[in-house]
Order: C-alpha cells, then structure tokens, then sequence
C-alpha cells in the first residue's frame, strides 16, 4: 500500500501513531519489511516495531 498510496499511507500511519500517544496506549508498527519502512515509522515517530525488516519470525517450540 505504500507503493501505490504513499501520501494517505504515511498520513494514516502518522494519525494511527498520534491517536496511539493521545489515548496513552502503546502502537506498535507492523509489516517493516525494510529498512526504508523503518525508518518512515521513526521520523513518524514510531517507538516499536516488528517485521521482516527487523528479524525474521523464529520457531517456537510448544
């Protein structure tokens, strides 16, 4: 979606992380696939994130 929307993408990105702060709660970023997408989620200001970009998944044995 960033791709093709990148403006109402990073819009809806940065409105999600505000709403995040106003009600007091922790927003955690999903899907940083790369480097580039993390660091749109930091200048968005971002504080957490997870995906590919950032480890892969690991198995978990029950």
């Amino acid at each position: 979606m960033l791709h093709s929307n990148p403006i109402q993408t990073l819009s809806l990105i940065a409105a999600m992380i505000q709403m995040g702060r106003d009600f007091e709660q922790t927003v955690i970023v999903e899907g940083l696939e790369n480097t580039g997408a993390i660091k749109v989620a930091r200048v968005l200001g971002a504080r957490y994130g997870q995906g590919y970009g950032i480890t892969l998944a690991a198995n978990v044995s029950t």
